[in-house]
Formats: structure tokens, sequence, C-alpha cells
């Protein structure tokens, strides 16, 4: 677990000047690391994962089903823009809100349901 956080840290220093490597390859290493950090193609990506980040978040807080509803077809929407996105759904337990939220609509339509009164 520990690994996969640390991974993209470990890859950041080695790009710093060592002895073992010339200062002029790490200088070209780290201006290509720059340039592919900011393409547009990364910076969309990155928008889209917070979207859903949020979108998430805001589906855990929804009160009402106006609400969940309109958060839900935010969050279908970004799911079709960018397939990358599923995997942040699956890891922010998407699936687990979603499921939570389906058995709560369905307690709360059985219990809108009047029963007509016997005679």
């Amino acid at each position: 677990m520990f690994q996969a956080l640390l991974t993209p840290l470990r890859a950041r220093f080695e790009l710093t000047t060592s002895p073992k490597t010339p200062t002029r390859l790490n200088t070209a290493l780290a201006s290509q690391v720059e340039e592919d950090e900011l393409a547009p193609e990364n910076f969309a990506r990155d928008v889209m994962v917070e979207l859903m980040r949020n979108s998430v978040e805001n589906l855990k807080l929804a009160e009402d089903t106006k609400t969940e509803i309109q958060v839900l077809v935010e969050i279908q929407r970004i799911l079709q823009q960018d397939a990358g996105t599923k995997d942040v759904f699956r890891e922010l337990d998407g699936f687990l809100i979603l499921m939570s939220l389906l058995s709560n609509a369905q307690n709360r339509s059985n219990s809108l349901v009047a029963t007509p009164p016997e005679q």
C-alpha cells in the first residue's frame, strides 16, 4: 500500500542531480517531465478526476432525492467523457454509495405507499 503511495515521490526524486548521471541529462529529463505535467491532456484528465471526487463526495452528502439524481447525472456525464474516472469512482467506493442510495430510495418509496384503510 505504501509502495504505491511513495512511487510517484521516488520518481520525482530520481530526477534530481545525482553523482552517477550528468547534469545535462537530468535537466533534460526534468524539463520533459514538467512539459508532460503541463500538457493539456494531463490537465484535462486531472480536472475530470477532481470533478469525479467532488461529485462522489456530494453524493454522500445529498439530502433529498432531487439532489441525488442531479449528482448521479453529473457522475454519469463524467464517466462518459473520461474512462479514467471509473477507477476514481471505484477507489472512492462509488458503487457502495450507489447501492446504499438505491436501497434507501426503495425504503423511502415503500414508506410513501399508503395502505387503504380497511372497512
